[in-house]
């Protein structure tokens, strides 16, 4: 039985050692002889060309994936890639298959979409001087710009756009834009040119629809800047409304919960007042904002600036300013007396020619009376 033992031991060791000398379970790779010595083929938007070199043991094709803006040509040891303009945003590629006899390699062609990006962004707000302006501009294809006014020129060298306005002595803003066209992506620069002082500031009619009437009223009002501070004079009733001036984007912004002067005992404040859904707020994180225009109608001009939901109050919308007066300047529900006057859709516009501002009232409006009821 001993000899037995032996003799099966034995006869393991041999299967051992000839499994440890099997070549079983080695991977070899294979090593194509297709060497690519340079490869350019990682393309722009715009219409483009690149080449790929490559060294074969003999001749070799190519072919690619059914891609008709990328085509391929061969000479020599060079295959020639051209590709058409990428007129979309998204990028692209086309898959290369080199073969020479029964060996392959692939090589991705790859061709970005169209870029464009101006530093400055889409509304740029300048002064009243003729100067030029520089900024940082980037764009991959063939771009087209195209002035809508006489008083804007642009250009772009290397990897600026430079727009050169002229002086603005209208009297007024005036806005224009620049139309660019990158392949598909098309769109335009808006260009606004004023000074506040010159062009904003000054005598308005503070224009809105009474709350009680349902008239068109107003009030003699007069925009000005003092230092850094910025107010609408609500002229002959002694309130000043505090509001702020955004001079990147050209918003007058009135908030809630601002002192404006006083009534009698009480202590005068702005609201805001949601009036589709009964919400009034003087909570001053609050605001309405409106921006300057300029039109013209039947041969004269006017500056009209509507003071609007800006987005501040989150689900509600506050449409109206409403004069509150208070106890005190600490704001409550039980210093909070009531209304002296309501103002829904309020809008600040004036007449460049001197004339009977009517533009876009299909009322004619009726100067507020000034001896306030509370309610």
């Amino acid at each position: 039985m001993k000899k037995i033992f032996n003799l099966i031991l034995c006869a393991l060791c041999v299967l051992n050692y000839t499994s440890c000398n099997d070549d079983e379970g080695i991977e070899y790779t294979q090593v194509s002889p297709i060497k690519i010595i340079s490869r350019d083929v990682n393309f722009p938007a715009s219409a483009s060309q690149g080449s790929i070199v490559v060294d074969a043991p003999g001749e070799f094709t190519v072919s690619k994936t059914d891609q008709g803006w990328c085509t391929t040509t061969i000479s020599g040891s060079t295959i020639q890639v051209s590709v058409e303009e990428n007129l979309g945003l998204e990028s692209r590629n086309s898959m290369l298959t080199i073969r020479c006899g029964n060996d392959t390699t692939s090589i991705a062609v790859i061709q970005s979409g169209v870029i464009f990006d101006l530093s400055a962004g889409s509304q740029i707000l300048l002064g009243d001087e003729a100067k030029t302006y520089s900024y940082d501009i980037k764009c991959n294809t063939d771009l087209t710009l195209t002035p809508s006014d006489e008083w804007i020129s642009v250009s772009i060298e290397g990897d600026k756009m430079n727009i050169t306005l002229t002086e603005n002595n209208t009297g007024h803003v005036r806005r224009g834009s620049i139309a660019y066209k990158a392949g598909t992506n098309e769109d335009k620069i808006t260009i606004t040119q004023y000074d506040f002082e010159k062009d904003i500031a000054g005598e308005y009619m503070f224009l809105f629809t009474n709350a009680t009437s349902g008239a068109l009223q107003y009030l003699d009002a007069t925009l000005s800047k003092t230092e850094n501070a910025y107010s609408i004079e609500l002229t002959g009733l002694g309130f000043s409304i505090p509001v702020t001036y955004n001079k990147t984007n050209g918003d007058l912004t009135l908030k809630a919960g601002q002192y404006i002067g006083d009534y009698d005992a009480y202590k005068v404040h702005t609201t805001l007042w949601d009036t589709k859904e009964g919400y009034l707020t003087w909570d001053a994180s609050i605001s309405m904002s409106g921006s300057f225009e300029y039109v013209e109608e039947d041969g004269v001009g006017y500056t009209i600036a509507l003071i609007e939901d800006d987005g501040s109050w989150g689900s509600y919308h506050p449409d109206a300013i409403r004069l509150e007066a208070f106890k005190s300047t600490t704001l409550s529900s039980s210093t909070r007396v009531g209304s002296l006057l309501s103002l829904i859709d309020p809008y600040l516009q004036r007449a460049h020619a001197g004339e009977a501002i009517t533009y876009k009232m299909t009322k004619t409006p009726v100067k507020a009376n000034v001896e306030f009821l509370l309610k």
